[in-house]
């Protein structure tokens, strides 16, 4: 796992507007809950 790689794309997640999100699919809320899980919180299919 790349942790840091994973904290970067949380981070840059947390920082899309709205309309961002929109075209992504990904509601506020969504965004908000992914962004604030920790970075050795990845998903399981991500782990080796």
């Amino acid at each position: 796992m790349h942790a840091y790689s994973l904290s970067g794309q949380r981070r840059d997640l947390a920082r899309l507007d709205a309309r961002m999100l929109e075209d992504i699919s990904v509601t506020p809320d969504q965004a908000r809950r992914e962004s604030s899980r920790a970075f050795w919180d990845a998903p399981d299919h991500w782990r080796l």
